[in-house]
């Protein structure tokens, strides 16, 4: 009864508690069984909704490489006209350096969120989950009219958690405020 209560609190995969051929060992074994197929089934559900946020990401980060890529093509195609100065080449080239970093980034971003295990908990700053997760959603939010307002303190915020929970549970209420404004807005 207690481990079927700790499974009731969401403390799944529990060792069965009794072992043996009774039908009390055998109970627990399927008790047991029975909670790892829950925690395993837990798993297969957010990972679901990490991969249909993951789609919604996906169109906002398209656009949000569309910049940098522009730049980096029309900074190479400079340098390949053979017209710049040394200084303006070295310019040029730093400049595709800073932006192929920028979608480096917005890529390992993307990736990060989508990995399928949890990460530990640690130590996460939410200032810089929502100024990450703002960039990575601004343009879907921009396609539909609507602008995103923050107002993020200056002293850190620390909590224990899971950056790419946090970042999901963010996207999932910022793109349901978006679907919830047709018309646009803030």
């Amino acid at each position: 009864i207690e481990q079927v209560n700790t499974i009731g609190d969401g403390h799944l995969d529990q060792a069965p508690v009794l072992t043996g051929n009774d039908e009390f060992g055998k109970l627990a074994a399927a008790i047991s069984q029975m909670s790892h197929r829950l925690r395993q089934q837990r798993e297969t559900i957010r990972h679901t909704d990490r991969l249909g946020t993951v789609g919604t990401l996906a169109a906002g980060v398209a656009h949000e490489l569309g910049t940098p890529l522009n730049v980096v093509s029309g900074r190479a195609g400079l340098i390949a006209g053979g017209k710049l100065t040394a200084e303006e080449v070295q310019s040029s080239a730093r400049t595709i350096k800073s932006e192929s970093e920028r979608m480096t980034a917005i890529i390992r971003q993307l990736l990060d969120f989508a990995r399928q295990a949890p990460s530990p908990h640690e130590t996460i700053n939410l200032n810089e989950i929502v100024i990450r997760t703002n960039d990575l959603i601004r343009s879907l939010a921009g396609k539909s009219g609507v602008e995103i307002a923050t107002d993020v303190p200056e002293s850190p915020i620390l909590i224990q958690g899971d950056a790419a929970q946090v970042q999901q549970v963010l996207t999932n209420l910022i793109t349901n405020a978006i679907a919830a404004m047709p018309d646009g807005g803030t």
